[in-house]
């Protein structure tokens, strides 16, 4: 008996030195939701459509059709509808039966970066109904009402003003773009309070920010490379440092271990965006629409919620 129980003492202490030992990639903790399919825009038919995706690429399906330029697609947190603006106008369709819901629709107003909150129940978005200059609002996402003001930019015209809000996972904060000299990473409470800036970085233009599925970090452009930082805007780094080519609108997996974003090629007769996906520290980058002549950009990755 002692024998057993001292064989049993001995494979737990080494269990436990195993952990301690691993690197931190081995114990990389996984956060609560699975990796679904990629939204993205598509310029394939001559005007922007939403466009789905497997994460390698593949089975690529048009999940819009119109006349006019659908942007910004964004999942809602379970999974089954896409927010988007089509020509300054917010809309949501249902992924499971099709249905299109039209949120905005005030004539010549802007509205665009559309972004859930995390109980699916709020949208917030950035848009140019105050005068002139785009602020930050939010509203129902079933039916648009309860209109509510978050920013106040002074300085900020026509749509520089403050945009690409996203919200924590924990639903208390939001960060965003705002514009006083240069573009640069703010955070406010949900309410619009305590706005602040984040990344402290006055000689540099930060655009599209997107928190972690953890809520301990944040993703985000920085003059045309993906960078990474803690909630906190401390621990910058440049995790693509690409300066051949421009990356924009990155986007987590929703278990946190891997960024989609677009990376923009410049050729003397023509702007081309590929959709490409990344690890978290910027390793093991890959093409994964690779079609030359025609742009994918604006991803977004859609939470498969587990049982």
């Amino acid at each position: 008996m002692r024998a057993v129980l001292l064989g049993v003492v001995l494979a737990l202490a080494a269990s436990c030195l195993s952990i301690l030992l691993a690197s931190p990639k081995e114990v990389e903790a996984s956060f609560p939701g699975k990796n679904g399919l990629i939204a993205f825009s598509n310029d394939l038919d001559g005007d922007d459509e939403i466009f789905k995706m497997n994460p390698d690429g593949s089975n690529q399906k048009q999940l819009t059709h119109n006349s006019t330029f659908d942007w910004d697609p964004v999942w809602s947190p379970d999974g089954t509808k896409v927010a988007f603006h089509r020509y300054g106008k917010i809309f949501v369709k249902d992924t499971t039966n099709g249905q299109v819901v039209r949120l905005t629709d005030d004539s010549g107003i802007r509205s665009f970066n559309p972004t859930w909150s995390p109980d699916g129940t709020k949208i917030a978005f950035s848009s140019t109904r105050s005068g002139g200059y785009a602020e930050i609002y939010t509203m129902n996402s079933a039916d648009g009402s309860e209109l509510q003001k978050l920013t106040n930019n002074p300085l900020g015209g026509g749509s520089q003003g403050d945009g690409w809000p996203t919200w924590s996972p924990d639903g208390t904060k939001i960060a965003f773009t705002s514009a006083l000299s240069t573009h640069e990473i703010y955070v406010m409470n949900a309410d619009g309070t305590n706005q602040r800036p984040l990344s402290n970085t006055l000689d540099q233009n930060e655009l599209d920010p997107d928190w972690s599925p953890d809520g301990t970090r944040i993703a985000y452009e920085r003059d045309n490379d993906i960078w990474v930082m803690k909630a906190d805007g401390t621990g910058q780094v440049n995790v693509t440092n690409s300066p051949e080519v421009s990356e924009h609108g990155p986007a987590w997996s929703p278990n946190g271990r891997k960024i989609v974003y677009s990376v923009s090629v410049e050729s003397s007769s023509s702007n081309v965006h590929d959709i490409w996906i990344m690890n978290a520290d910027g390793t093991n980058a890959k093409n994964v629409t690779n079609t030359p002549g025609t742009s994918e950009f604006l991803p977004s990755w859609q939470p498969v919620l587990t049982p």
